[in-house]
């Protein structure tokens, strides 16, 4: 019997997350003024999503996200013949522009066939923006607290020198899978790059 109130206890609690992922998302287009009715506008779809970062799968160019991985849904309304997406997480909701979320976002949300494969990078980007916070720190002699982690990002470095080479050193082509990671301090940007394991400081770009 336990058992059996367990299950509908997190039956429902799940449906109480779904409803408010679709409240939020009728709230944010009536916010946005995209849609007359945005409270009349027909559920299409609403999937359990886990996003990368506080940019929730929407990132807008020139802000700067939280990397965390953050539990939530994307719901898609219809209002007459078109469909918005919107993408809720953390008690909050962004209007994605149609059809183009995953360009915006530099890849898809974490969801369906990807979800083991893009939440383990995630969770490895983020372990090893935290290794090089703390590599950082223990150069500048400060607490790991007083360096913020600003950005990380996947991406394939040509060879082993992780894209920190100086010039004129020549390295054997060898894509290496890694993190772009990039860390503040007071008011001075460090650049990381890493492969799945390490973590390598990149020389500071010379004043122009």
């Amino acid at each position: 019997m336990g058992m059996i109130v367990f299950a509908a206890l997190t039956l429902s609690a799940a449906d109480g997350e779904r409803e408010q992922a679709i409240r939020l998302a009728r709230e944010t287009l009536a916010r946005e003024g995209t849609v007359a009715n945005a409270a009349a506008a027909a559920v299409a779809e609403v999937t359990a999503v886990t996003w990368p970062d506080s940019s929730l799968g929407c990132p807008v160019a020139g802000i700067v996200y939280t990397p965390s991985v953050i539990a939530g849904y994307r719901v898609r309304l219809q209002s007459d013949a078109a469909i918005y997406t919107v993408h809720v997480g953390s008690g909050r909701a962004v209007l994605c522009e149609p059809n183009d979320a995953a360009a915006r976002s530099g890849g898809a949300p974490i969801d369906g066939k990807n979800a083991g494969r893009s939440v383990d990078d995630a969770l490895r980007g983020l372990k090893l923006a935290e290794q090089a916070r703390s590599t950082l720190a223990a150069r500048l002699a400060v607490a790991s607290e007083q360096v913020r982690i600003e950005s990380y990002r996947a991406t394939v470095w040509p060879d082993a020198g992780l894209g920190c080479d100086e010039a004129g050193v020549t390295r054997m082509p060898q894509p290496t899978k890694g993190f772009r990671i990039l860390l503040r301090a007071g008011d001075r940007a460090f650049e990381f790059h890493s492969d799945l394991t390490r973590v390598v400081e990149c020389p500071a770009a010379p004043p122009r």
